[in-house]
């Protein structure tokens, strides 16, 4: 069902905003150099990934799922 699939591929990326940036420690990037983030760098990333993932004019169709509905209901109490 693509509706899973969606949820699926959201959960990946929150749960790992923390290593979006790990490529850049590649040998292969060796040679060039990349902004360094912090913590709160990530924090911010992810926060604003859930809040665009809650849009129900985007992603409405996967009301009724799960994982989604669990994320609308943590970003409406932050």
């Amino acid at each position: 069902m693509a509706s899973d699939e969606t949820a699926r591929i959201m959960e990946a990326l929150i749960s790992n905003c923390d290593s979006i940036s790990d490529f850049t420690k590649s040998k292969l990037f060796s040679h060039l150099s990349f902004k360094q983030y912090d913590k709160d760098s990530y924090e911010e990333l992810r926060s604003e990934l859930v809040k665009r993932f809650c849009d129900e004019e985007t992603f409405g169709y996967l009301s009724g799922n799960i994982f989604w509905e669990s994320l609308k209901d943590k970003s409406h109490k932050e």
